[in-house]
């Protein structure tokens, strides 16, 4: 609903990081008014999977990530700290790039550099001592 009122009176340069500052912000509040001890947010699909998982030509690092089930996957995901998991759903499972992510973010775009280096090392160590 934010979104729409906005759309009136603002200009929007990059529709989708626009709108997914707006979806972030707004689950913080929410999760600050809310004070819930364990919140996972992650976009699902129908099919209650992550979309976008399966790329066409796999990093050396997505070798790891493809050969373990989708659950694995998606708690691999889940147990990330906030930071790191927002910059690795916006970057893999919805497509934002780097510059997108920092506008959305509100972060220098090194800082989601680093986040993304990190939360890949944290996948990898979290799926391969699930094997």
């Amino acid at each position: 609903m934010r979104a729409l009122r906005a759309l009136e009176t603002t200009y929007v340069e990059k529709p989708r990081a626009w709108f997914l500052t707006i979806v972030r912000n707004t689950a913080v509040t929410w999760m600050i008014k809310n004070r819930p001890g364990n919140v996972v947010s992650a976009s699902e699909g129908e099919d209650g999977g992550f979309p976008g998982l399966a790329d066409p030509q796999p990093l050396p690092d997505a070798a790891l990530i493809a050969g373990a089930d989708r659950s694995t996957v998606q708690r691999a995901i889940a147990a990330l700290p906030v930071v790191f998991r927002e910059a690795i759903v916006m970057r893999e499972l919805n497509g934002l790039s780097y510059r997108e992510i920092a506008d959305a973010c509100d972060v220098p775009i090194g800082t989601v550099m680093s986040r993304l280096a990190r939360a890949r090392l944290m996948l990898m160590t979290t799926l391969a001592g699930a094997r």
